[in-house]
């Protein structure tokens, strides 16, 4: 790496070093996500906390109300979508929505519909191995979140594996996020590691590019993932049959950030 991205990808990872949690994801949000986190959850606290957000409860009904759920009626009103969904799903839905909202830069768009695929892909690995498939998604959704929440001018020309690893290191480090999720988004960009959640991770992050094609996907280089195949005992006719199994979701999603 020359001197010049050298100086320009540390001062980013200084920027973001520097950034609190409020900058990461509001403090409303945050609390919707303290509450849905408790033994039991208290819907009209939810209700109320989610209330004080409007655009995120515009989202969460838009999302609720598209395709990707296709419930047979419209769902009005924020009790009824934490009743429907769930609080897990909902948690789920809720960083969903924060994802979403940073393609309002068109700079950011491939890379959110990058993490929206990855999620998908990835959450339907985790079902195969048994693993808990909202945890799945998450780890998929959140990957880029470094990238996303702190995005700069020409970025992606200095996006290197050891760059994404510092930065997932240091975001991760300031969120209180499951072990097992945060591990497996910082392992993604070290090579040497095979741990299910991760090897499940890598085999999404790649079959992702797959889905979008050569002219929509940000990132372009697919790995070997022999080593990832055999770590989930996934034959490459199985992970093809996920990967095409979610266009449709994939389709609905991304048609809500456009």
């Amino acid at each position: 790496m020359s001197a010049e991205k050298s100086r320009i990808s540390a001062e980013w990872l200084s920027s973001l070093e520097k950034l609190d949690q409020a900058q990461i994801i509001s403090q409303n949000t945050s609390a919707i996500i303290q509450e849905i986190e408790k033994p039991t959850p208290n819907t009209a606290a939810l209700k109320a906390l989610i209330a004080t957000e409007p655009l995120l409860s515009a989202k969460l009904l838009l999302i609720c109300n598209s395709p990707f759920f296709g419930f047979p009626r419209t769902i009005e009103n924020i009790e009824e979508t934490i009743v429907l969904l769930g609080y897990k799903k909902l948690k789920s839905l809720i960083f969903t929505s924060v994802v979403m909202g940073t393609a309002g830069n068109e700079k950011l768009a491939g890379y959110v519909k990058h993490s929206l695929t990855t999620a998908l892909i990835c959450r339907e690995l985790y079902g195969k191995m048994g693993l808990p498939e909202d945890n799945g998604y998450l780890t998929g959704l959140l990957h880029l979140l470094p990238v996303l929440i702190n995005y700069e001018p020409g970025l992606e020309k200095f996006l290197t594996v050891n760059l994404l690893h510092d930065a997932s290191a240091i975001l991760f480090s300031k969120m209180n996020f499951p072990e097992r999720i945060s591990n497996a988004i910082v392992e993604l960009y070290q090579q040497s590691r095979h741990c299910k959640e991760t090897s499940a991770l890598k085999l999404a992050f790649n079959m992702a590019i797959v889905l979008q094609g050569k002219k929509e996907a940000v990132f372009k280089k697919l790995n070997n993932l022999d080593v990832e195949l055999q770590v989930l005992n996934l034959k490459p006719s199985e992970l093809a049959d996920i990967t095409f199994g979610i266009r449709d979701e994939r389709n609905d999603l991304i048609k809500l950030i456009r």
